[in-house]
């Protein structure tokens, strides 16, 4: 199951400050999420980093220009971040880390459960009301 930044955005609507997301809305390419604390790890294009806006500054600028990497930054980012490659959610600094990590690990749960229906449908030979219904 994979989803991206629209769909965390659309869980997160009330708390998010500003955006730059240059994917197409219907590419999915996130299949998890973590916090990002260690500078030496690699990024993952699959990963959704949850961050401080006080540590983009550690981030590899080559490394955010050779893969398109998606970050949610607690806080205000830099004005440079406007023109990073990399796509962003910019949620209240205000939000609690733990409050905003326990939003993502649900958005990401509500729709593993989605599409874990949908299989099941498929999986029983369901029709396309039963599907319909799951949706």
């Amino acid at each position: 199951m994979k989803i991206n930044l629209f769909l965390i955005e659309s869980e997160l609507r009330e708390f998010v400050v500003s955006r730059h997301i240059s994917s197409p809305p219907y590419e999915l390419t996130l299949d998890g999420f973590c916090c990002w604390t260690d500078e030496e790890s690699a990024l993952r294009p699959e990963t959704l980093y949850v961050i401080g806006a006080e540590n983009l500054n550690k981030l590899s600028g080559r490394e955010l220009e050779s893969k398109r990497i998606s970050f949610l930054i607690l806080g205000t980012p830099p004005a440079v971040w406007k023109d990073s490659p990399a796509d962003y959610l910019a949620v209240s600094g205000d939000m609690p880390l733990p409050t905003l990590v326990n939003r993502v690990e649900g958005a990401f749960r509500r729709y593993r459960q989605w599409e874990d229906r949908l299989q099941q449908c498929l999986d029983q030979g369901e029709g396309l009301r039963e599907m319909a219904a799951a949706s």
